[in-house]
């Protein structure tokens, strides 16, 4: 008999007790408050997404906000930033596991987009065949 282990479909993200507070300690070291939001000021993957290293490894340090906030965490998710927030606020009330809905604005500049690459791809029917002789074997 052939057994088949399957990975589970979701695995959720949690930290230790005493990792957590080894964690908050520097977590709140590397934050600061402005009106709602609350703003990274460590370290920046390339200058734009803010960061911690957690265990000998690299967060991102609104999961882990998301976490410490008590928030389940599947591992592969993205929290998206709510519109009009910082690039550095990881605030979890500004995030949110689903995407947020596309502006009008936004929405027009995809489907000009995906139109444009439509003409560019359609075939034109007034065209010769580039290969005269792939031409002969269809008549």
């Amino acid at each position: 008999m052939f057994h088949t282990h399957r990975r589970p479909s979701r695995t959720l993200v949690t930290m230790s007790p005493a990792l957590l507070a080894d964690v908050r300690a520097r977590f709140e070291a590397n934050c600061r408050r402005s009106g709602t939001h609350l703003l990274w000021t460590g370290d920046l993957h390339r200058g734009a997404w803010p960061r911690i290293s957690v265990d000998r490894r690299t967060w991102s340090a609104a999961a882990v906000a998301w976490v410490m906030s008590g928030r389940l965490y599947i591992l592969g998710s993205r929290l998206w930033r709510r519109p009009g927030c910082p690039a550095n606020c990881i605030e979890p009330r500004h995030r949110s596991v689903e995407a947020p809905r596309w502006s009008p604005r936004r929405r027009a500049a995809e489907q000009r987009r995906k139109s444009s690459a439509t003409r560019r791809s359609a075939p034109n029917a007034a065209s010769e065949t580039s290969m005269p002789w792939a031409a002969k074997g269809t008549e």
